[in-house]
């Protein structure tokens, strides 16, 4: 079947080939009688949202809805579509036939899913490589899904225009790869979040203040083979968040991860107010600033998933680290409060609640002489990302990274404020790290710190990079 997608389609042009069909996918903001004409000329159908387009050439436009399901359904009812002519024999950026993956290719893959059961296959045009797990898993249980969809009297016979030989047409990685934005996306936490978004077939930008470390991270995640844009912004001020959403038209936002922050250490009376200020503008304003907006683009089309990081510090209150664990607090509780808002819509929304974890944070948040800085076995946050990932795409409410967490998570939720901050104390309050011998011990008190993320408090220049 051949098929002819406006730009407002691309990510159903990826599903469409995926299936085995001849799909060409249009410019961004091509003329309406340019595309009619392309779609006549190719002898194709054209798919679009748009119903000015749909009126003006009925005999060869096909006017769908949203959301991606049911254009599939759609498409089921009114063509009699199949969704398993020819699931990934090509590839789904160059339209070629696939071939075996070369030990050449092999080699380029990430290391975990060198791991994984064949088969392995490669694209001999763009040289893009096809793994088990990554996209191919979740594209077929997708299809699977669609092809069981009966179309309404039969199968109708194909439209004009919908006959021919596949003849190839190149479309741009970044139209037809889901989009993910990771904010504080350069380091720690955030940086692991956009790993493995790449790793899973997604186009990622990632969000952060230093244009430098950004490019490093960029450079480090381009080896997986997606598309990595970044855009370096101060997201503490109401103008450096405006940009990052300037920066994301004409794109669809898939996922937005709200992970940038910041944290700082010390006795309340004496700590420094505009970093606190800073921290609230951060970690509070601004987080709420980008979801509205995103949020709205996400609610007008039904579609979208929003991740957000707190910590375990937000199952109660955290001396010493006063305002950062408020902060915290305030992410769960949005979070929940917008899944509650959102319950009947095809959005998903979760909130990443980690423990003390292995990033700069301590250190930026000046606190290497506490128990939790000083704490050996902090977590990976390779795994922690891996668990946010994995709650967010089976739309899970909320995810503790792994059973220690998970343990202390409920603890915290069940005992007394009182007795939350005095285990917090335990572990942040400045000097409580030097009397601690026997580091690695200290997980027996809750590891409520807020290692969560990767955060730039002691350098205020460098604040998103959670």
């Amino acid at each position: 079947m051949r098929l002819l997608c406006d730009e407002m389609l691309a990510g159903l042009a990826r599903w469409l080939r995926a299936a085995g069909h001849d799909v060409a996918l249009c410019e961004p903001r091509t003329d309406d009688r340019h595309l009619i004409d392309r779609a006549r000329t190719e002898h194709r159908l054209l798919l679009t949202r748009d119903r000015t387009l749909s009126q003006r050439a009925p005999d060869i436009v096909l006017l769908l809805p949203e959301p991606l399901d049911a254009q599939a359904e759609a498409l089921t009812r009114h063509l009699g579509l199949s969704w398993r002519e020819a699931p990934f024999t090509r590839c789904l950026v160059d339209n070629t036939p696939l071939a075996p993956a070369s030990p050449q290719a092999l080699a380029t893959l990430p290391e975990q899913t060198t791991r994984m059961p064949g088969p392995f296959s490669t694209c001999p045009a763009c040289h893009r490589l096809y793994w088990p797990g990554s996209h191919v898993r979740r594209m077929a249980a997708r299809l699977d899904r669609w092809a069981g969809f009966a179309p309404a009297g039969g199968t109708p016979p194909p439209p004009k225009g919908s006959l021919g030989k596949p003849e190839g047409f190149n479309m741009a990685e970044n139209e037809t790869r889901p989009f993910a934005v990771v904010t504080g996306g350069s380091s720690g936490i955030g940086y692991e979040l956009a790993r493995h978004f790449a790793i899973n077939d997604f186009a990622v930008l990632i969000a952060a203040e230093d244009p430098a470390k950004l490019e490093q991270a960029r450079t480090e995640l381009a080896v997986t083979g997606a598309e990595i844009t970044t855009h370096a912004s101060d997201l503490a001020t109401e103008e450096g968040v405006a940009s990052l959403y300037a920066a994301l038209q004409g794109r669809t936002v898939d996922v937005l991860c709200v992970n940038a922050g910041v944290g700082l250490s010390g006795p309340f009376a004496e700590t420094d107010l505009q970093r606190e200020l800073r921290m609230i503008d951060l970690n509070v304003r601004g987080a709420v600033q980008l979801t509205k907006l995103v949020l709205q683009d996400m609610t007008a089309r039904n579609n979208g998933k929003l991740l957000f990081t707190s910590s375990i510090a937000a199952t109660h209150p955290a001396p010493f680290e006063a305002v950062y664990g408020a902060t915290k607090v305030f992410l769960r509780s949005f979070a929940e409060a917008l899944r509650n808002e959102l319950q009947d819509t095809r959005i998903g929304v979760t909130v990443l609640m980690p423990g003390v974890t292995d990033t700069p944070f301590f250190e930026r948040a000046e606190m290497m002489d506490t128990r939790a800085g000083t704490m050996e076995n902090k977590d990976d946050p390779a795994v922690v990302a891996k668990a946010a990932f994995d709650a967010l795409m089976e739309d899970r409410d909320k995810v503790y990274p792994n059973v220690k967490n998970r343990v202390l998570g409920a603890i915290g939720d069940t005992i007394t404020d009182q007795a939350g901050a005095r285990m917090h104390r335990a572990l942040s309050e400045p000097g409580s790290g030097t009397a601690n011998s026997s580091p690695s011990k200290s997980a027996n008190p809750k590891p409520a710190s807020p290692g969560s993320t990767n955060r730039d408090a002691a350098n205020p220049s460098a604040a998103n990079k959670e």
